[in-house]
C-alpha cells in the first residue's frame, strides 16, 4: 500500500493523501464467502466477550453488595469477627501470579460460593 501511494504522490518531501490518490489505490479483499465468515466469527467473539463483561460487571455489584451488608454487620455486632481474625496469618504472603485466565464457569463458580457466604452471614 505504501508503494502505491508513493508512486501517486505529487509532492516531493511530504506524502500527501488526497481522496484521488485513494481512490486509485487498489486494494486486496477476501472473497464474500470468507468476508462473512469473518464477520460471523468477530460477532461473536465480541458477544461473548460483552457477554462475559455483563457477568463480571453484575458479579463485581453482587461482591460490593456484599461487602457493605458485612461491614455493616460487623460494626452493628450483627457479626462477631474475633474468632476469624484470631486465625489470620501475622504476615500475608506474596499473592502468585494467576497461570491461566479464569473461565465464565470460575467466575460462576466464584459468585456461587460469594452467595453462599452472604446467606451463611446472614443468618
Amino acid at each position: 500500500m505504501k508503494v502505491q501511494i508513493d508512486l501517486h504522490n505529487a509532492s516531493g518531501l511530504q506524502p500527501v493523501l488526497l481522496i484521488g490518490t485513494i481512490r486509485k489505490l487498489f486494494v486486496q479483499l477476501p472473497p464474500i464467502g470468507e468476508q462473512t465468515k469473518i464477520a460471523a466469527y468477530l460477532y461473536d467473539t465480541e458477544s461473548r466477550f460483552k457477554s462475559t463483561a455483563m457477568l463480571l460487571v453484575k458479579h463485581i455489584e453482587r461482591m460490593r453488595e456484599i461487602r457493605t451488608r458485612l461491614i455493616a454487620d460487623v460494626v452493628t455486632g450483627k457479626l462477631d469477627v474475633r474468632e476469624a481474625a484470631a486465625q489470620l496469618p501475622d504476615e500475608i504472603d506474596e499473592l502468585e501470579p494467576l497461570d491461566e485466565a479464569e473461565t465464565e464457569t470460575d467466575v460462576e463458580d466464584a459468585a456461587d460460593e460469594a452467595d453462599a457466604a452472604f446467606e451463611e452471614a446472614e443468618a
